[in-house]
């Protein structure tokens, strides 16, 4: 990956029914055409109150994060190389990319509270207590 710490920090905001995030994210273009892309994202919580300003240092500490460690990637940093695609804005490749690795978190995340709760379930059926 080239230098992007050198790159603009562009942003997008994303308003959705059930769902509030900001992207703050950086690209170059390869030799190839190819697109190095980094982002964070700031994703708000069901009682906060949405602000720019709030969601874009959130953003851009994770951002930062991610141009510190490109190997080391979370659900709301990372970096990845895509294809330089006409008509296509990089602020949606970056939205598709966490909204995806957004959806794998939150199946694992289910999984694993579904494998507890059966868990608890065959404690009670033998006749532990809880609490």
């Amino acid at each position: 990956m080239t230098n992007l710490v050198t790159t603009p920090v562009r942003y997008a905001h994303v308003r959705q029914k059930r769902l509030n995030y900001t992207i703050a994210y950086t690209f170059d273009k390869d030799a190839k055409g190819e697109l190095n892309i980094a982002y964070g994202v700031a994703q708000c919580r069901r009682n906060d109150t949405f602000t720019r300003a709030d969601g874009r240092a959130f953003a851009e500490g994770r951002l930062n994060k991610a141009l510190k460690s490109p190997m080391n990637q979370d659900i709301y940093y990372g970096s990845f190389t895509a294809t330089d695609t006409p008509g296509v804005p990089v602020s949606k490749l970056v939205r598709d990319a966490f909204e995806a690795d957004r959806k794998v978190a939150l199946a694992a995340y289910n999984r694993q509270s579904v494998a507890a709760q059966a868990s608890l379930n065959a404690l009670l059926d033998m006749g532990f207590r809880v609490g």
